[in-house]
């Protein structure tokens, strides 16, 4: 399987702007276009290219992330076409979480099956607390939409909860429970070879947060205590991940980290 790595839609959130020397300034949407010979599918979408023309589509979110408007020309949607495809070759989307920076794009392909576990889908749906009201935004959960909700179960990767055959997938992409930062977050693991690249989503933000021995910024760890759904889970899953960083099978990247994303698109993503 051949992966792009895309970067959809650029950020400069309200605590990279207070606290330059402690966080990200700028942060990235970095999501994956995966050929697998017979589909083309999307692991997560970033912003949508509506919500990149028209910022106030998200309400408050799009202050807080530093949302600027824009003509869309980094949206996955776009981003699809440039690699030489049509946006209509999109056959699957499976989505970390419904958070806006990650589940914008999905009106953008309407025709796609869109994986997501089935509490997130609940939870999106719901909007039914002052925080889901702000992170979920009722413009991408169409009805219309071809939802495939997954759950995880007893089958295992790595140690890892992990979902049974995503529909129409085959084994060679799993959805893995990375629980904490929201109700039913989840990575995705790709093969590759003999080993597997794992998208961690939002379990961190920045590469040092799971580097054993290294101290993330303090303005970070009070990012992650205002964000996550549940903070202690979040803590035991990127200690985890920091074991699981270990095993030369495995290579990760999260939604947000630059530096990641550079690395995988100076070496072409594999």
């Amino acid at each position: 399987m051949k992966i792009h790595h895309l970067h959809c839609g650029s950020l400069c959130p309200a605590m990279g702007r207070i606290f330059k020397s402690y966080f990200l300034p700028e942060t990235v949407c970095h999501c994956f276009l995966v050929e697998t010979g017979t589909k083309l599918v999307l692991v997560d979408t970033g912003i949508g290219r509506e919500d990149m023309r028209d910022p106030s589509r998200l309400g408050l979110m799009a202050p807080l992330l530093g949302l600027q408007k824009n003509d869309g020309a980094n949206s996955a949607f776009e981003q699809v076409k440039a690699l030489g495809y049509s946006p209509e070759d999109v056959t699957d989307i499976i989505v970390t979480h419904m958070d806006v920076d990650h589940a914008g794009g999905i009106p953008d392909f309407k025709w796609a099956n869109v994986h997501v576990h089935e509490r997130e889908l609940e939870a999106a749906r719901a909007r039914n607390t002052l925080v889901t009201k702000q992170r979920y935004s009722a413009l991408h959960v169409l009805k219309d939409s071809k939802w495939e909700p997954f759950r995880t179960g007893a089958e295992q990767w790595h140690g890892f909860d992990r979902a049974q055959e995503l529909n129409g997938l085959g084994p060679d992409i799993l959805a893995i429970s990375l629980p904490g930062h929201t109700v039913g977050h989840s990575g995705v693991a790709i093969k590759q070879g003999d080993g597997w690249l794992l998208h961690a989503g939002d379990s961190y933000y920045n590469r040092r947060e799971i580097i054993a021995g290294d101290r993330p910024p303090l303005a970070l760890e009070f990012m992650k205590a205002v964000v996550h759904t549940d903070l202690a889970t979040t803590k035991k899953t990127q200690s985890r991940l920091t074991e699981l960083s270990k095993n030369p099978s495995v290579r990760m990247v999260c939604s947000h980290d630059p530096t990641e994303l550079r690395a995988f698109t100076s070496s072409n993503g594999r």
